[in-house]
């Protein structure tokens, strides 16, 4: 039933277009987006684009790509995607900004994150999001990106072996410091590798991870759930990262108890039943650590 109502409202989309890719509220077919794309045929009507195309098909995109789209408000992008020199508009009406392996080191400087409530940039090239106050405008969400980074970086103190990590918050102890945002990294591998191998043909590309937080007044009613693509190319049996940044205005809406806690502990479950969480690294993030942080996340140039 539910993928019947979904296809009804597919075929509504299509009909009040009248054909046309161009003129539809979303977009979910790889043919349709890769069209309008590529012809630069994006309106102002167009708010969501879901793209999920092959890794071997290189799509090659213009600097101006999205700048008819002012009302886009959700973007997806997976795929081999290349832009020609940068990019140069994103729709300020943005809320959900997902883009797997974007090719440039920044964002464009002249869009603004502040309606942004989603960014997940896995196995990007981005070296800096924004400069100035974006920077702490976007430490106010939830982001999260995935690395190829073997271990844990050093900057997260906080270290255990296992799906789960406790960190340590002291609310007795006043040293004048507020902290910004907490952060999780996790390094997760294939257990099965047999399995794993047997079905990689069929499975799904997405490997779903939720995190689980418990505080001294029990588990958070909220989950957050992420989807990393996972390509595992000729050295499959090495292990991949993920972090997760979640500013402390997040915990504030769930309780406000927060100054009272002791302790914040986050267990991590993963989708795919071949793959295990091997180790987590959690720090907490204060303004004069933030760009400890940032280079901790940050793809470095080879």
């Amino acid at each position: 039933m539910h993928d019947l109502l979904r296809e009804m409202g597919h075929e509504i989309v299509r009909r009040q277009s009248q054909g046309d890719p161009g003129r539809q509220s979303r977009l979910w077919l790889t043919n349709d987006i890769i069209r309008v794309l590529k012809n630069n045929n994006g309106t102002n009507r167009i708010e969501g684009i879901v793209l999920n195309s092959p890794p071997q098909e290189e799509l090659h995109l213009n600097s101006g790509v999205f700048s008819e789209m002012k009302n886009l408000r959700l973007l997806k992008i997976i795929g081999n995607v290349h832009l020609s020199q940068s990019l140069g508009y994103l729709s300020t009406e943005l809320r959900v900004l997902e883009w797997h392996g974007y090719p440039l080191k920044s964002l464009p400087m002249s869009f603004p994150p502040d309606k942004l409530v989603e960014l997940t940039m896995c196995y990007s090239h981005i070296q800096q999001l924004w400069q100035g106050t974006k920077a702490h405008s976007d430490l106010a969400r939830v982001i999260s990106g995935a690395s190829r980074a073997i271990g844990i970086p050093t900057w997260f103190q906080n270290q255990s072996m296992g799906s789960s990590i406790t960190i340590r918050l002291h609310p007795d102890l006043d040293d004048g410091r507020m902290w910004w945002g907490y952060t999780l990294y996790v390094s997760y591998e294939i257990n099965d590798l047999e399995s794993w191998e047997s079905t990689r043909f069929t499975r799904l590309d997405y490997e779903e991870l939720v995190f689980h937080f418990v505080t001294d007044e029990g588990p958070l009613k909220t989950l957050l759930k992420f989807d990393t693509l996972q390509k595992f190319p000729s050295t499959i049996d090495m292990p991949a990262g993920h972090w997760l940044y979640v500013p402390r205005i997040w915990f504030d809406k769930k309780s406000k108890e927060v100054d009272t806690w002791s302790y914040i502990e986050v267990s991590i479950t993963i989708g795919n039943p071949f793959m295990k969480v091997e180790k987590c690294g959690a720090q907490l993030v204060y303004e004069q650590t933030l760009q400890e942080f940032i280079d901790a996340v940050s793809p470095h140039p080879h």
